[in-house]
C-alpha cells in the first residue's frame, strides 16, 4: 500500500520540535503484536493526520501572508487618503479666495448696485 520512503517523509515533518510531548510512536506495521490490517490502518491515520497538519500550515501561512498583503494595502490607502484631504483643504481655501474675488468684482466700483439710481 504505503511505501516506507514516503510514509517516513511524512512523518517526519510532523514530528515534535521542543520540549515535552510524547514520544513519537514507531512504526506499527513492525511490531509483531499488532495485526497487520490495524497496523496498515494506524500508519494511515497517521499520514491522513500529517496530510492535515500540514494543510493547516499552509493555509495559516497563506491567511498570515494576506494579512500582511492588508495591513500593507491599508497603510499606503491611509496616506494616499491624507494627501487628498490635505489637497482637498489647500482647494478650498483657493475657492474661497476666489469665491471672494468674484464677489468684490461683481461687487465692484462699476457695479449697478452703488446706491444710485
Amino acid at each position: 500500500d504505503l511505501e516506507p520512503q514516503r510514509v517516513e517523509a511524512l512523518l517526519e515533518k510532523v514530528q515534535r520540535k521542543g520540549k515535552g510531548g510524547r514520544a513519537p510512536a514507531g512504526d506499527p506495521r513492525l511490531d509483531p503484536r499488532i495485526d497487520p490490517r490495524k497496523a496498515r490502518r494506524i500508519l494511515a491515520n497517521r499520514i491522513s493526520a500529517a496530510r492535515s497538519k500540514l494543510k493547516q500550515k499552509l493555509i495559516l501561512e497563506g491567511l498570515k501572508a494576506r494579512y500582511e498583503q492588508l495591513m500593507s494595502s491599508k497603510d499606503e490607502y491611509g496616506r494616499e487618503l491624507a494627501d487628498l484631504r490635505k489637497a482637498c483643504k489647500e482647494l478650498e481655501g483657493r475657492n474661497r479666495g476666489l469665491a471672494g474675488k468674484l464677489k468684490d468684482l461683481v461687487n465692484g466700483p462699476f457695479s449697478d448696485d452703488s446706491g444710485q439710481k
